[in-house]
């Protein structure tokens, strides 16, 4: 005879599996979305770098492009916003401006090794 009891306890023994499946699952599917936005986002800038090229060999003008690192680093932020619960202008936005503050340390970093790079060729020649 199956008793209340015994549902209850089958029950419980049958939730942490359930509760562990669901949590890795959910960390799955949102690593899986991550990778392929970070990989759509290094397509993007390939595809984005070729046309910039095929410009400025047209036109014999200059354009810049940012660093695959920065646009990979971008990506990534805004896929915690993609990847999140809900997708908000509000947190589009929000994220927009912490990775446009990323991206501006970052090229202001890289700027200051060129400027050491250059007085150190500078000191030796």
């Amino acid at each position: 005879m199956i008793t209340l009891e015994s549902v209850g306890l089958v029950f419980l023994g049958a939730l942490p599996p359930l509760i562990t499946i669901w949590i890795t699952k959910y960390y799955e599917d949102k690593r899986h979305r991550r990778e392929v936005i970070v990989r759509t986002a290094v397509e993007n800038w390939k595809f984005s770098s070729e046309m910039v090229r095929k410009a400025i060999e047209a036109t014999g003008g200059t354009a810049e492009l940012y660093p695959l690192d920065d646009f990979i680093i971008h990506w990534s932020m805004m896929a915690d916003v993609v990847t999140g619960r809900k997708i908000t202008a509000k947190r589009l936005a929000k994220q927009r401006e912490k990775s446009e503050k990323v991206r501006k340390m970052l090229d202001e970093d890289r700027k200051a090794k060129e400027k050491s790079e250059k007085k150190k060729e500078e000191s030796y020649g």
